[in-house]
Protein backbone atom coordinates (compact mmCIF):
# COMPACT_ATOMS: atom_id res chain seq x y z
CA UNK A 1 0.00 0.00 0.00
CA UNK A 2 1.58 3.32 -1.25
CA UNK A 3 -0.82 5.65 -0.73
CA UNK A 4 -2.94 7.52 1.92
CA UNK A 5 -6.64 6.52 2.62
CA UNK A 6 -8.85 9.24 2.08
CA UNK A 7 -11.77 6.86 3.67
CA UNK A 8 -11.74 4.25 6.38
CA UNK A 9 -10.26 0.31 5.10
CA UNK A 10 -13.00 -0.82 7.43
CA UNK A 11 -15.89 0.77 6.87
CA UNK A 12 -15.25 3.22 4.53
CA UNK A 13 -16.64 6.21 7.23
CA UNK A 14 -14.75 9.57 7.24
CA UNK A 15 -10.87 10.08 8.75
CA UNK A 16 -9.20 12.45 10.39
CA UNK A 17 -5.03 12.70 11.17
CA UNK A 18 -3.31 14.25 13.82
CA UNK A 19 -0.35 16.60 13.96
CA UNK A 20 3.02 14.59 11.84
CA UNK A 21 5.55 13.16 14.23
CA UNK A 22 9.15 12.69 12.87
CA UNK A 23 12.42 10.83 13.59
CA UNK A 24 15.59 11.36 11.19
CA UNK A 25 14.42 8.62 9.23
CA UNK A 26 10.75 8.88 8.88
CA UNK A 27 7.42 10.79 9.18
CA UNK A 28 4.18 9.56 10.63
CA UNK A 29 0.63 10.21 11.65
CA UNK A 30 -1.49 8.64 13.02
CA UNK A 31 -5.24 8.83 11.62
CA UNK A 32 -8.96 7.66 12.92
CA UNK A 33 -12.19 7.11 11.32
CA UNK A 34 -14.64 9.44 12.96
CA UNK A 35 -17.37 6.03 12.38
CA UNK A 36 -15.42 2.80 13.73
CA UNK A 37 -12.59 4.23 15.68
CA UNK A 38 -10.12 2.46 13.72
CA UNK A 39 -6.57 3.85 13.95
CA UNK A 40 -3.13 3.37 12.27
CA UNK A 41 -0.39 5.73 11.04
CA UNK A 42 0.36 6.50 8.01
CA UNK A 43 4.37 6.59 7.41
CA UNK A 44 6.43 8.60 5.23
CA UNK A 45 10.09 8.16 4.27
CA UNK A 46 12.46 10.52 3.11
CA UNK A 47 12.99 11.12 -0.45
CA UNK A 48 14.98 14.55 -1.42
CA UNK A 49 15.22 17.99 -0.41
CA UNK A 50 13.44 20.43 -2.98
CA UNK A 51 13.43 24.37 -3.69
CA UNK A 52 10.51 25.72 -2.01
CA UNK A 53 10.20 27.58 -5.34
CA UNK A 54 10.38 25.13 -8.22
CA UNK A 55 9.98 21.99 -6.39
CA UNK A 56 13.58 21.08 -8.03
CA UNK A 57 15.83 18.31 -6.42
CA UNK A 58 18.34 20.32 -4.90
CA UNK A 59 22.83 18.79 -4.45
CA UNK A 60 24.34 18.37 -1.19
CA UNK A 61 25.14 21.91 -1.23
CA UNK A 62 21.40 23.42 -1.90
CA UNK A 63 22.00 24.30 -5.27
CA UNK A 64 19.82 22.63 -7.58
CA UNK A 65 20.61 19.95 -9.65
CA UNK A 66 19.30 20.75 -13.21
CA UNK A 67 21.93 23.72 -12.58
CA UNK A 68 24.75 21.24 -12.46
CA UNK A 69 23.80 19.33 -15.46
CA UNK A 70 23.60 22.00 -17.17
CA UNK A 71 27.24 23.64 -16.70
CA UNK A 72 28.82 20.24 -17.60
Amino acid sequence: MNEPWDECPKCGGQVRGNYANFDTEQVWRTMRCNACGFKWNEVYNFWRNEDVNTTEELDEKGNPISEKSLTK
